[in-house]
């Protein structure tokens, strides 16, 4: 009855041992305050780079729009646009749109043997914090046909 006893204080102690050891795996559940404040930190780095890089792509959408709305225009006429009428045209819609990234002195109209190639290219830097910058570069172009066969040929 001795042998009993003690093993069941061997299985005892064993269980015991056992509960202890998984109970400081466990214990801890939550997030260290060194971590959350990493998180945090990292939430706000990318919170900040998304409200300073975004209004410069959606004014390059808004360029994009500027230059298809004038193939457009230029397509549904009978005669096509002269460089001056492109130029005064792209203004016009950048000033309606607001769009401060780029002038019509910046667009470069090229007259090529079947078009008017109109080059939208330009550089936005953004201040991020104190002197790290991050420089945005876009490339828009848009070719206005004189015939406006070509314009549907290549469907």
């Amino acid at each position: 009855m001795g042998e009993k006893m003690s093993n069941l204080n061997v299985d005892q102690q064993a269980q015991h041992r056992l509960s202890t050891h998984r109970h400081r795996f466990f214990r801890q559940a939550g997030m260290s305050s060194i971590g959350f404040l990493s998180t945090v930190a990292v939430g706000v780095l990318l919170l900040t780079c998304t409200l300073k890089i975004l209004p410069a792509y959606v004014q390059n959408w808004n360029v994009q729009s500027v230059l298809d709305s004038v193939l457009t225009e230029h397509l549904e006429r009978a005669t096509p646009f002269t460089k001056a009428e492109i130029r005064s045209r792209i203004n016009k819609r950048l000033n309606i749109n607001q769009i401060t990234a780029l002038t019509s002195r910046q667009v470069i109209i090229e007259k090529t043997a079947n078009a008017y190639r109109v080059e939208a290219n330009y550089e936005v830097r953004e201040s991020l914090f104190s002197n790290i910058d991050v420089v945005m570069k876009f490339d828009n172009n848009v070719s206005l046909p004189f015939n406006r066969e070509d314009s549907f040929s290549s469907d």
